[in-house]
């Protein structure tokens, strides 16, 4: 919600100024007066760099520190899981050894592996905490949300199974 907030409030300023930018060197680009192809590449290369950078700051950014943060709450829900069923510094240590392992690209190998050899997912720890620890889970959380993530002949697993309590409505307030 900030990002699409301040995306909305910053959107004007920085476009007009890339704009101006743009305008403000498009004569020397052209190459329009004495010695203007002299200068000319320079006008073209600041232009573009302006274009580029104006891009990665109106898309490229936002969308990028909002999967970081998906990705964050997503490790906090999974270390929370495994400290329910254990002991919290294994389970700080399995999840930030999972990071690691993700930012090196070794646990997409193994996933693509396990994929491509259409081997059954293995169970994910907020699965097993809500089964064996009874652990909270909103109803919309899905513990595999892309594709690639799930078996290819149809196995998903979910864990959108009738609760008997929701844990996330509004408590009755309790007359004196």
């Amino acid at each position: 919600e900030a990002l699409i907030e301040a995306g909305a409030i910053r959107l004007r300023p920085i476009l007009m100024t890339t704009f101006a930018l743009v305008a403000g060197m498009m004569p020397v680009a052209i190459g329009v007066g004495e010695g203007g192809e002299f200068y000319s590449p320079m006008a073209v290369a600041i232009i573009g760099g302006v274009i580029v950078s104006t891009l990665l700051t109106l898309l490229v950014v936002p969308s990028f520190y909002d999967s970081i943060e998906i990705a964050r709450e997503r490790a906090a829900l999974k270390y929370r899981a495994r400290a329910a069923l254990g002991n919290p510094a294994v389970a700080f240590a399995v999840t930030l050894g999972e990071g690691l392992l993700t930012i090196l690209g070794i646990r997409f190998l193994y996933r693509a592996t396990r994929w491509t050899f259409d081997m059954k997912p293995l169970e994910h720890p907020v699965e097993r905490a809500k089964r064996l620890a009874n652990f909270d889970v909103a109803d919309s959380y899905s513990p595999r949300p892309a594709p690639w993530q799930r078996s290819r002949h149809g196995y998903t697993p979910t864990l959108r199974e009738p609760q008997t309590k929701n844990p996330y409505a509004p408590r009755p307030i309790e007359a004196d």
